[in-house]
């Protein structure tokens, strides 16, 4: 999973991918207008609803589009967050 995002992260910044595998496309500057850190990609998955702009879902948007597994990771520590933040869950797990 870290790999996926760490090769995202080479493709958006324009390095070559050190992977065998052929695929993912260089994010173009129309798309993001930065390359976000990790603390700033933490905080556009952690961040509250209600505190969400357009924008930043865009960026994200654009950075997981083609990933399952990071698009599945943030949904779940989105998930993770709001249940934190509420004190209940808001979906319903096996068990």
């Amino acid at each position: 999973m870290v790999h996926h995002f760490a090769l995202k992260l080479q493709t958006a910044s324009g390095l070559l991918p050190k992977t065998r595998k052929k695929g993912g496309k260089p994010v173009q500057e129309s798309m993001v207008r930065y390359l976000p850190s990790i603390r700033t990609l933490t905080w556009l998955i952690f961040k509250p609803i209600d505190k969400r702009r357009d924008e930043d879902e865009s960026i994200l948007k654009n950075l997981v589009e083609g990933q399952l597994k990071l698009q599945t990771t943030v949904a779940l520590a989105r998930d993770f967050a709001e249940m934190i933040a509420t004190g209940k869950s808001t979906t319903s797990l096996p068990g």
